[in-house]
C-alpha cells in the first residue's frame, strides 16, 4: 500500500467493496451442528439399543455375541465424539464445529447453495483497481461493511471517500456504523422478494 501510495496509485476518492467464497478443505460431512449432531447421537442410540436387544437374545453363538460386542464399542465410542463435540459447543459458544479444518463454517453460497468455506471481503480502490486490504471471515456480507470501512479509513488516513458496495451489504447496523465513521456509502438497494405479497 505504502508503495502504490509514494508512486500514486491509489487515488483515495472511490473505493469499492466485496467478497468472494473461498471453500474450505472440510467436507460438508466432517461440519458439524448442534442439530447435526443430535441426529447422529440419537441414531448412534437407536442402533445401540438394536445391538443390545440382539445381544440379550443371543443363545450361545459366541462369534456372534463377538461381532454384536465390537459394534457396540464401536457405536459407543462415535457416541463419545459427539457428545465431546456437544460440549465444545455449550461451553464455547461456537455455532458449528469443522474437524479438518477448524476456522472454516457451513455458509450460504449462490442460488441458496452452502458450502464449508471462508469468506473474503476485499476492498479495492477505484484508480487503478488495485486492491488495497482484504479480510478472511466465516461472516456473511450482512455483517462485514461497517468493519472493512474501518479498516479502509485506517488505510487511507481518512474518511474522505465513498464506498461502494452491492446489495448484500445493505442492514441498517452497519450504514449506522457508516455514519458514525463519517463515511459515504452507495449500497444498492435488494429487490422485492418474489414470495413477498402483492400491495395491489
Amino acid at each position: 500500500m505504502k508503495l502504490a501510495s509514494h508512486f500514486e496509485l491509489i487515488g483515495g476518492a472511490l473505493v469499492a467493496g466485496d467478497s468472494t467464497k473461498l471453500r474450505a478443505q472440510n467436507s460438508k460431512k466432517n461440519n458439524f451442528n448442534p442439530n447435526k449432531i443430535e441426529r447422529h447421537i440419537a441414531y448412534i442410540d437407536a442402533k445401540l439399543e438394536e445391538y443390545n436387544s440382539a445381544l440379550a437374545k443371543e443363545d450361545g453363538d459366541v462369534l456372534e455375541k463377538q461381532t454384536i460386542a465390537k459394534k457396540i464399542k464401536k457405536h459407543t465410542v462415535q457416541k463419545q465424539k459427539y457428545i465431546g463435540y456437544q460440549n465444545t459447543i455449550h461451553t464455547t459458544g461456537v455455532t458449528q464445529i469443522s474437524t479438518s479444518d477448524p476456522d472454516s463454517r457451513q455458509i450460504m453460497t449462490r442460488n441458496n447453495i452452502s458450502e464449508v468455506a471462508y469468506t473474503v471481503q476485499t476492498t479495492v480502490d477505484a484508480l487503478h483497481n488495485i486492491p488495497i486490504d482484504f479480510k478472511v471471515t466465516n461472516e456473511n456480507d450482512s455483517k462485514a461493511m461497517g468493519g472493512m470501512l474501518r479498516r479502509t479509513k485506517n488505510i487511507l488516513g481518512n474518511n474522505n471517500f465513498i464506498a461502494i458496495y452491492d446489495k448484500g451489504y445493505h442492514t441498517g447496523s452497519e450504514f449506522e456504523y457508516a455514519n458514525r465513521l463519517g463515511i459515504d456509502v452507495l449500497v444498492a438497494i435488494p429487490g422485492v422478494s418474489a414470495h413477498a405479497p402483492d400491495t395491489a
